[in-house]
């Protein structure tokens, strides 16, 4: 057997470099906007309620956002009819999905206002309006974490869709169904948490396990919609020449020389 053909032993590809520096940078900025809760919670005695009214409106910042990236969407010329009905479609959908879902969070959650089902007065169900967003930013100071998830989602639309190519390999209907898929899976989570650390009483162990663990959901969604399905790090790849080349046997039948 020539050296050649001298089976070797398989090598594993080791996982290299990420070759996407965008998706680190955004990645960072939406770990760090996601533990600002953690801040609010340990320093300015956030309970349920600010933490999951901040998540809240965290959903409106996405579906604004989305609304953008709908609207720098590449389309074929033919289809740009249904891109200029799809976005007022799309924004009054989400907004109505958001109206009723900000209405269950100050119908369980919302202390003190005649909303809560630990308040003494009788719960209603009145959907949230401007007045109820600055009376609450101002009472337990959410701007800066407001502000801070809107920059976190900026910098990833930024990077992965005015500069990158997360949107250009989407359908127009893909795209404006994306922010559903999020408030669905994360925030049913959520909210189911935050009513079991509300009726025990909002201990700060279990507040920060809630926000620990909406941040790793939310990471983890980042990347797939960046990345898609995780590949694996590590494979085994067996060399070519490692399989030996199988004998050549000719079919032609050799006549014997003349004497």
């Amino acid at each position: 057997m020539s050296p050649a053909e001298q089976p070797v032993a398989p090598q594993p590809v080791q996982a290299g470099p990420n070759p996407n520096p965008a998706a680190a940078i955004s990645g960072k900025f939406l770990v760090a906007a996601n533990l600002a809760p953690i801040a609010g919670a340990v320093f300015l005695d956030w309970e349920v309620f600010p933490i999951l009214f901040l998540y809240w409106l965290e959903n409106l910042i996405v579906g604004a956002i989305n609304l953008v990236r709908m609207a720098c969407a590449p389309v074929p010329a033919g289809a740009r009819a249904a891109k200029l009905f799809l976005m007022p479609f799309f924004t009054v959908h989400y907004g109505i999905f958001c109206l009723v879902h900000g209405a269950f969070l100050l119908f369980l959650f919302a202390p003190n206002n005649g909303s809560g089902p630990l308040s003494s007065h009788r719960p209603t169900m009145d959907p949230p309006n401007v007045q109820n967003l600055l009376d609450y930013l101002h009472q337990y100071s959410l701007a800066w974490a407001v502000a801070l998830l809107a920059l976190s989602h900026l910098v990833s639309f930024i990077l992965h869709d005015l500069r990158g190519s997360r949107s250009t390999h989407k359908s127009l209907p893909q795209i404006m169904a994306a922010p559903y898929g999020r408030i669905v899976v994360l925030h049913l989570g959520i909210l189911f948490g935050g009513f079991l650390i509300m009726l025990l009483g909002s201990p700060l162990p279990a507040l920060l396990i809630l926000i620990l663990l909406k941040t790793t959901l939310d990471l983890r969604s980042h990347r797939r919609s960046i990345h898609g399905k995780p590949a694996r790090t590590a494979q085994f790849h067996p060399p070519i020449q490692s399989i030996p080349k199988a004998p050549q046997y000719s079919t032609k039948t050799q006549s014997n020389p003349p004497e």
